[in-house]
C-alpha cells in the first residue's frame, strides 16, 4: 500500500500544483474571480478580518501559495494529512469559483468547458477529502482518543479495586490490632485476678 500512496500522492499533488502556480501567475485574474465570493465572506466577517476580505488580490495570492506549498508537501509525502487538509479548503473555493462560472459563456463550447472545469474540480475535490482520511496504515486520532479513554477508564477501574483491596486489609490490620489488645486486656484482667486468689 505504500507503494501505492508514493505513487497516488504525486498525481494528485500534480494537477492542484500547477492550479496553485496559475494562480499566482495569473492573480488579478484569480482576483477577479473570487471577488463575489469575498463579498459575501466581507457582510459576515468579523471587523478584524474584513481588510483581508476586501483586498482580493491578496487573497488571491495565499490561496495560490497555500495550493503550491500543500501541494508539494502531499507529493513529498510529508504531513499529508494537513497538507489535504489545506487542499480541501483551496479546492472548496475553486469550485465555488468553477460554479459560478459554469453558466456563464456565449458558446455552446464555452459552456461545456467551463462545465468540465467544474467535473475535473469536484473530482480533485473529492480525491483530497479521501486524502485527509488517508491515517498511511496508522491509527486516526478519533481511534487513538477513544483507545486513550478505554485506557484511562481501565487504570481509573483497576486503581478504585486496589485502594478498596488496600481499605479493605487496613479495616482487617485494624480489627486484628483490636482483637489483640482485647486478648491482652482479657489476659491481663485473667492474671490480676488470679493474683487476687492466690493472695
Amino acid at each position: 500500500m505504500n507503494a501505492v500512496r508514493s505513487v497516488a500522492r504525486p498525481l494528485l499533488a500534480a494537477s492542484l500544483v500547477a492550479s496553485g502556480v496559475n494562480r499566482l501567475r495569473h492573480a488579478d485574474e484569480t482576483a477577479r474571480h473570487i471577488a463575489p465570493a469575498l463579498a459575501k465572506v466581507e457582510k459576515v466577517a468579523p471587523p478584524q478580518a474584513k481588510s483581508v476580505a476586501r483586498n482580493n488580490l491578496l487573497v488571491a495570492r495565499v490561496l495560490g501559495g497555500a495550493q503550491v506549498g500543500a501541494g508539494v508537501l502531499l507529493a513529498a509525502g510529508k504531513l499529508p494529512r494537513l497538507a489535504s487538509g489545506v487542499l480541501v479548503t483551496t479546492q472548496a473555493v475553486n469550485t465555488f469559483v468553477e460554479m459560478k462560472e459554469a453558466g456563464k459563456g456565449s458558446t455552446k463550447e464555452e459552456k461545456a468547458t467551463r462545465m468540465q472545469a467544474l467535473l475535473k474540480n469536484l473530482s480533485l475535490l473529492g480525491a483530497v477529502m479521501l486524502a485527509t482520511a488517508d491515517t498511511n496504515g496508522q491509527p486516526g486520532i478519533a481511534w487513538r482518543a477513544e483507545h486513550l479513554g478505554e485506557q484511562a477508564k481501565r487504570q481509573a477501574y483497576y486503581m478504585g479495586q486496589d485502594m478498596k483491596f488496600k481499605a479493605l486489609g487496613a479495616q482487617n490490620s485494624l480489627a486484628q490490632a483490636n482483637l489483640n489488645v482485647a486478648k491482652g486486656a482479657h489476659n491481663a484482667v485473667h492474671k490480676a485476678q488470679k493474683a487476687v486468689h492466690n493472695a
